[in-house]
């Protein structure tokens, strides 16, 4: 029970405070509140001069906050580029708002034309999706002030400052500086790794797991994958042609697998209580030598679990090699792909709407906002509901503390900026990793603002949960009637991707092994198969909610097996990178058995082509297991993975179609049997 309320704690503080390696995240949120900062401040001083309506204040402070978080082009010319566009692109939003004709609502009945922008330009790359953010934070505060014409000129000044601002913090005051992200990266890389090796440490004193010490384990090597993945694209943004920087990238790579290695032995046993001393003390050395920067001392061990560690403190003690990680392959959209989804979310802001003005009428472009939010950056039905509750879960908690903290500061206006100032620091940091907690700090952003203009906060609060429900049970209604894909067919899709990896990932390991060559592009795939993974839980997830429910078991099976297959698929590449070879005849012939016999199955995983004979080509179990006694040394490793990969893909293959005849069948019924 103490491991259990441990673990749950420690997932729960992770989702509320995520963890930010090297600061990236915080230093990010740090600019975007800056810009904000410095736009209300000019604007609050140009009061002096010209006469600022407190709603262009929260204009210029909105657009500096929103166009700070979206800009995120991978070169610095190309951001210059998307800031100075996105003010053309808000500025025209805005004159729209301010210039529609009142009567008729027409403002209103611009937005899902600007949504259907704005959600397309989002497919088109980071630019578009800056764009049309700010595009529509801009004519969203606008359509609330319903300030006149004759303010313009206030307004678009408001505007150029905020863009302004932006491009000052982000390009003057704290410029992005890859070199230094990266040394950052780099060190929080070394603690990472000080961390795993402390958790090993205690448990091999203690001669035995916990389960919490099982569950910090694997959430830290979790967590070294993030890193490794953020200091990989900083690499990349740097470029591969500077000095130093060409063997880093598979150095990382590495040391990634090589720690992975480590925590699976250490998790499966720790050796002999004989052993477990000494090998508590090389782990307890490591830590301490990564902890404060030192390279870490040499191990000799014989055990599996010491030779892991023996590889691994070689790799951290060498320096970057001359060979770089080649670039990976871009994402590809299909016409259809880029324009359902726009489609979808215009239709659902435009039922927000006139469902919205048909119930709660006074405040329905928070009705709008609500359903819009649910389709931006989802896949599938399931993802757009899950996204969709974490908006209201977000919105509901946020309302309950902007009520309070709203009505204490009510009266004290620089107080309240500093809080609003904190509450967008924490929302921008959680900007793409925590959703529903981005809501719930934008909203009492929300409640302080309103406040500020002298609104009773609790009631607009209520109304507000009000028209996120009407958006929220639109957007609901739209994505069960027009989906754009069921959560299964997702999962699906995604599977078949994560599949294509592993087969090239097998593919280029199997030909190192047996030509005794170098595969230039293993280490880039070893990467690709992590990021599909990723992409295959991310899709699965919402088809997971409530599983024990309903009786849904076969997607946690499905990825349970393919998470396997994925660990045993970049050992396999790790083990061909260390130079190893099969030279014996009989280790040959089975490797090439295996690999054909794991390139068959692949092929007919994602063809769905029939398997009618596939028992004939599958290896029994009693047969399996003698191949398996025939690989014992280092050079059998690799057949010994290929194997375990072709029996796990196998029981994929007959479960998965077990799966799929079942929903058919399932479908037939429910169709009465026509």
């Amino acid at each position: 029970m103490k491991d259990w309320l441990a673990t749950k704690s420690a997932a729960i503080l992770d989702h509320l405070l995520p963890p930010d390696p090297g600061a990236l995240r915080a230093i990010a949120a740090l600019r975007v509140t800056l810009a904000a900062l410095l736009t209300l401040l000019e604007l609050m001083a140009l009061e002096a001069l010209w006469p600022v309506p407190t709603s262009d204040r929260i204009l210029g402070f909105a657009v500096a906050l929103f166009a700070g978080a979206s800009i995120r082009d991978a070169t610095l010319r190309q951001r210059a580029v998307t800031t100075g566009l996105a003010l053309i692109a808000v500025i025209a939003a805005v004159l729209a708002a301010t210039l529609a004709p009142r009567h008729d609502e027409a403002a209103a009945w611009l937005l899902p034309v600007l949504v259907l922008a704005a959600t397309y330009g989002a497919t088109r790359g980071p630019r578009g999706a800056a764009l049309g953010s700010v595009a529509l934070i801009g004519y969203l505060v606008s359509l609330v002030a319903h300030e006149p014409a004759d303010a313009l000129p206030v307004r678009l000044l408001a505007l150029c400052l905020a863009m302004l601002n932006v491009a000052i913090i982000r390009f003057v005051a704290l410029p992005e500086r890859p070199e230094a992200e990266l040394r950052r990266l780099r060190r929080a890389i070394a603690i990472a790794v000080a961390g795993i090796a402390d958790v090993i440490t205690g448990a091999a004193r203690r001669n035995g797991w916990t389960g919490g010490e099982r569950a910090r384990l694997r959430r830290d090597v979790e967590r070294l994958g993030d890193i490794m993945t953020m200091a990989q694209a900083r690499i990349r943004d740097i470029g591969a042609n500077q000095a130093g920087l060409q063997g880093l990238g598979p150095q990382l790579l590495a040391t990634q697998l090589a720690v992975e290695r480590v925590a699976r032995l250490s998790l499966v046993g720790l050796g002999p209580g004989s052993d477990r001393k000494a090998l508590g003390d090389a782990f307890a050395s490591l830590g301490a030598a990564l902890a404060a920067g030192e390279a870490p001392p040499a191990v000799a061990d014989a055990s599996r679990l010491g030779e892991a560690l023996t590889i691994l403190s070689g790799v951290l003690r060498e320096p970057p090699g001359d060979d770089a990680l080649p670039a990976p392959v871009s994402p590809t959209h299909s016409p259809d792909s880029r324009w359902v989804p726009a489609i979808q979310a215009a239709a659902a802001v435009g039922l927000a709407i006139v469902v919205s003005h048909a119930l709660l009428p006074t405040r329905w472009y928070w009705a709008a906002f609500a359903a819009l939010a649910m389709f931006q950056g989802t896949r599938s039905q399931g993802e757009s509901i899950v996204k969709e509750l974490q908006f209201v879960a977000g919105t509901l908690c946020g309302a309950v503390a902007g009520v309070f903290i709203g009505t204490l500061l009510a009266q004290h206006q620089w107080l309240a900026v500093a809080v609003i100032l904190v509450a967008a620091f924490f929302a921008f940091r959680a900007f793409t990793i925590a959703y529903d907690v981005m809501i719930f700090w934008i909203t009492i952003i929300i409640a302080l603002l309103f406040g500020m203009l002298g609104y009773l906060v609790p009631e607009l609060l209520l109304l507000r949960l009000g028209e996120t429900a009407v958006g929220a049970a639109c957007g609901i209604a739209v994505a069960a009637i027009f989906p754009v894909k069921t959560s299964r067919a997702a999962r699906e899709a995604a599977m078949m991707e994560f599949l294509r990896a592993l087969r090239r990932l097998v593919d280029s390991a199997t030909r190192a092994l047996l030509d005794r060559s170098t595969e230039p592009g293993l280490p880039i795939e070893i990467s690709e198969i992590q990021l599909r993974l990723r992409d295959l839980q991310a899709a699965a997830r919402p088809e997971l909610l409530g599983p024990e429910l309903f009786g849904r078991r076969s997607p946690y099976r499905q990825i349970l097996v393919l998470e396997i297959c994925a660990v045993w698929a970049r050992e396999l590449a790790r083990t061909t990178l260390n130079r190893v070879t099969a030279t014996d005849p009989i280790l040959i012939d089975e490797t090439f058995s295996a690999a054909a016999r794991i390139e068959a199955t692949l092929t007919e995983l994602i063809g769905d082509v029939d398997d009618a004979n596939r028992d004939a080509r599958c290896v029994g179990e009693h047969e399996e297991g003698q191949r398996l006694a025939t690989c014992a040394g280092p050079a059998g490793h690799p057949l010994r993975l290929l194997l375990r990969i072709d029996a796990a893909l196998r029981h994929l293959k007959r479960n998965w179609r077990r799966d799929r005849h079942r929903v058919r069948v399932s479908e037939f019924m429910n169709r009465g049997g026509s």
